[in-house]
């Protein structure tokens, strides 16, 4: 149980860093009044996301559980 627990941590840390990196390049882009500004911007907020993605996934799964909510996802995407 606990190796699912870390590896989930893990995933939820990575999926977090990816998907913010990935709004905030566009903001930072916008934003930024030089490159080196948006390069240090977006490395400081992928280690924020890698630092407390899991915990924020922890968090959610607690959430959810509190309110009695299942995954909404109907399918699995290994299986479309």
């Amino acid at each position: 149980m606990k190796e699912v627990h870390g590896k989930k941590f893990l995933v939820d840390s990575v999926a977090s860093a990816i998907f913010w990196t990935l709004v905030y390049i566009p903001v930072f882009a916008y934003t930024s009044k030089s490159l080196e500004l948006a390069l240090v911007g977006l490395g400081s907020a992928a280690l924020i996301e890698i630092l407390f993605g899991g915990a924020y996934g922890r968090f959610l799964d607690w959430f959810r559980t509190a309110f009695d909510i299942k995954n909404t996802q109907s399918e699995t995407p290994s299986s479309m």
